[in-house]
């Protein structure tokens, strides 16, 4: 694979290091992993996800490092006139990782 697009889903995998322990032997040595989630503390994320199925972006990091990637891009993409308030929208975080 060339890239792996997770938005608003990484979060509900029951074994996250399981999951990306077999999904890194199909990655390309130039690929990217994208993942977009809602913030950990975000009172939409909160309704909805129990507090052990809501993830940190330290949490990845420290997954990726687990199975050999690294961060390459980190966008504060939904801040902002990107995510105004009164919207509805879930504050949210976007990491990509590659090898």
């Amino acid at each position: 694979m060339d890239i792996v697009f997770f938005h608003d889903v990484f979060h509900n995998m029951n074994d996250r290091q399981g999951y990306l322990k077999t999904l890194v032997r199909y990655l390309k040595p130039t690929s990217r992993i994208a993942i977009i989630e809602q913030e950990f503390n975000d009172p939409i994320a909160i309704k909805w996800d129990k507090e052990e199925d809501r993830i940190k972006p330290e949490q990845v990091k420290d997954w990726m490092a687990d199975v050999g990637l690294h961060l390459v891009g980190n966008f504060d993409i939904f801040e902002g006139a990107n995510n105004p308030p009164g919207t509805g929208m879930p504050a949210r975080w976007f990491v990509v990782y590659g090898r």
